[in-house]
Parts: C-alpha cells; sequence; structure tokens
C-alpha cells in the first residue's frame, strides 16, 4: 500500500512528461508539414500546389500547369510542343507585319489577310508542300518515332534542332527568353488574327487606325 502510494506521483509526472512530448511530436510534424505544403506551392498561382513533374531548371519555368497536363503526358513532350509552337508564333508575328508592306513576286496575286490567304495557298497546293516539308523534318529528327507513345531523348533536350548559325548562347537564360518570347508571340498570334477577322485590316493598320467595334 505504502510502495503503491510513493510511486503514484512519480507515474503521474511520467505521464505528464509523455503527453507533452507526445503533444509537441504532434505539432512539429504538422509545422513540418506545413512547410512542406508551403514550399511545394506554384510560384504562379500560390493558392494552387506546384505541379510534381515540374522543375525550376526548365526553360521558362513558371511552375504554371493548372489542368495538370504534366501529371498525365511526358514533360519533354510538352516542352517540346511549347517551344516549337512558340517559334512558329514568332515567325507568324512577323510575317503579320512584313507582308503589310511587302509580298516575294511569286507572291503578288496572293491576298493579305489570313483568312482569304489561307484558302488562296490550300487552293494553290503551296500548304501541301508546308505540311510534306514539316512532316519529313519531324520525322528525321525524332528517327521515325514521332508519336508520344515511343519519342526518345536521350543526348537531346526538347526543341533542340542543332540549328544556331548565329551561334547565339544556349544557357538557360536564353532559352527562358525563347519560351517567353513563344509565348508572348502565340497571345500576340492569336490578337492579331482575331482583329482581322473582326474589321478587315492588317495589324498595323489596326494600331494606327483604330476603331473600336461597332
Amino acid at each position: 500500500m505504502y510502495a503503491f502510494v510513493s510511486f503514484a506521483p512519480l507515474v503521474q509526472r511520467a505521464n505528464t512528461v509523455s503527453k507533452a512530448t507526445g503533444t509537441s511530436a504532434i505539432r512539429s510534424r504538422h509545422a513540418s508539414g506545413y512547410a512542406t505544403l508551403k514550399m511545394e506551392q506554384s510560384p504562379a498561382l500560390p493558392f494552387l500546389s506546384k505541379p510534381p513533374n515540374l522543375s525550376p531548371d526548365m526553360p521558362g519555368y513558371r511552375g504554371f500547369d493548372p489542368l495538370r497536363f504534366s501529371d498525365a503526358f511526358d514533360v519533354n513532350w510538352l516542352q517540346e510542343g511549347e517551344i516549337k509552337n512558340g517559334r512558329v508564333a514568332m515567325l507568324a508575328c512577323l510575317h503579320f507585319f512584313v507582308t503589310e508592306f511587302y509580298q516575294f513576286p511569286f507572291f503578288a496575286g496572293a491576298p493579305k489577310l489570313a483568312g482569304p490567304a489561307h484558302d488562296y495557298f490550300v487552293k494553290s497546293g503551296a500548304m501541301i508542300q508546308i505540311l510534306a516539308f514539316i512532316g519529313f523534318l519531324e520525322f528525321l529528327l525524332h528517327r521515325g518515332k514521332v508519336l508520344y507513345s515511343d519519342m526518345e531523348w536521350k543526348g537531346r533536350k526538347p526543341g533542340e534542332l542543332g540549328f544556331n548559325p548565329l551561334n547565339l548562347p544556349n544557357d538557360k537564360a536564353m532559352r527562358d527568353r525563347e519560351v517567353n518570347n513563344g509565348r508572348l508571340a502565340m497571345l500576340g498570334f492569336a490578337g492579331i488574327i482575331h482583329g482581322e477577322f473582326l474589321n478587315g485590316k492588317m495589324p498595323f493598320e489596326q494600331i494606327t487606325n483604330f476603331q473600336p467595334l461597332q
């Protein structure tokens, strides 16, 4: 009886320490989990978590993938598509401004606006030639493996074609610039072509002689 009573305060103290230690451990785990969650937030959309398959060393990284395409598809394949479409969009934006003032002699009879020009070149066969050339180039660069399921990336980064006649730097900063300008060009292309459809004017004329839609 006396032995049990004498040990009772020690047992009570041990239980108190155990509870305190357990509470501290739980708080520590919660704090650690919160810190991890905070670190994994998307830089572009802080209210969403960072897509796990995107990394800061990727060209143009912003952690922006709200539809989570990177969860379902190979990130290399997605980067390849974005870089190539950005390059095409940059050329397309340049084309809009150049053709407003100059046309090659063999295209002298072609319309300048995008819609009529597209139909004109489809009928003349020029669009088929472009499709055949681009298709052959893609087949050649990927060694015949152009499907998403069998494309290979060994020894090559997305978007690298081995074409650099001006010997521009191929570092992270330059790749970031290309991707960011390509994204801007894709938005610019959409704006220019929709402006043409709505008011029937070339881009420079839209800028210098702007008229709101009636």
